[in-house]
């Protein structure tokens, strides 16, 4: 039997870089190539994975970025 679930990190890179066929004229925009390229950056230097931007305790990582 075939499934359709994606991995968390094919989730994840969905909701950064998708549009779902809506015209986002609106925020959040997705990410652009260049934004989607730093954020990979960031991530391999913290050791992570896109899944991680799923969980709530990345939000403590993320914030010490603003």
């Amino acid at each position: 039997m075939l499934t359709h679930i994606l991995q968390p990190d094919t989730q994840a890179i969905l909701l950064l870089c998708a549009s779902f066929g809506q015209n986002r004229q609106i925020e959040p925009q997705p990410l652009t190539l260049s934004e989607y390229n730093s954020l990979t950056d960031w991530l391999r230097e913290n050791q992570m994975r896109p899944s991680d931007l799923l969980e709530s305790t990345t939000r403590e990582q993320l914030q010490k970025l603003l």
